[in-house]
């Protein structure tokens, strides 16, 4: 005796679709948030990046403003050291009475008479009536082998009580034009002292 047997896959089919539906959907959505994170990821890259960039700049500029600290600190150690050596024998003579000194009279309101000393020794005078109280202190000091790069203290001094002295310390005043000597000589210190008599 023969059988048949007749065989359906419809319910197969329609359930394997169901599966390959639920698969894509699930697939779908698996891609979209991984899209999702990777948009999230390149966008945190990019904040990153910017942030750095940002960080990266400020550091320049830091880095700019420091190398000038740097430079000008360098430049004003290299310029102090120069100078050591000449300010150090500037206060050595100091302390041994090697100085210039300008020791004003006032013989009444408008003549006057400035004597400058080396030490204790007198070098040279300027009368009121020199036409430029800085050129003649200059050439008193030039004729005396002083040299302009040489450094000098000076003290200069005056009696308060004389007449005119009010006019010594004005604008334009004698003094001034004593130190207006640092002119010619750029490192000629001057310091003003009022006698008592």
């Amino acid at each position: 005796m023969k059988s048949r047997v007749s065989l359906d896959f419809t319910s197969l089919l329609d359930i394997t679709m169901i599966i390959l539906f639920f698969f894509l959907i699930n697939f779908k959505f698996s891609t979209d948030k991984i899209k999702e994170d990777a948009t999230a990821q390149i966008e945190n890259a990019n904040a990153l990046f910017e942030q750095l960039e940002a960080d990266r700049k400020l550091f320049e500029e830091e880095k700019s403003q420091w190398q000038k600290e740097a430079d000008t600190e360098f430049e004003r150690l290299r310029n102090a050291d120069e100078n050591a050596a000449a300010n150090a024998e500037a206060l050595w003579d100091f302390n041994n009475g090697i100085v210039l000194k300008i020791d004003l009279s006032m013989k009444n309101s408008t003549e006057w008479e400035m004597i400058i000393f080396n030490g204790d020794k007198q070098i040279g005078a300027v009368l009121s009536d020199t036409d430029s109280v800085k050129n003649g202190i200059i050439s008193v000091m030039d004729e005396n082998g002083f040299d302009r790069n040489d450094v000098i203290i000076c003290i200069f001094m005056y009696n308060g009580h004389d007449p005119g002295s009010a006019r010594i310390k004005e604008r334009g005043g004698l003094i001034e034009k004593v130190k207006s000597v640092r002119d010619e000589y750029k490192s000629f210190y001057c310091a003003d002292v009022k006698k008592e008599k």
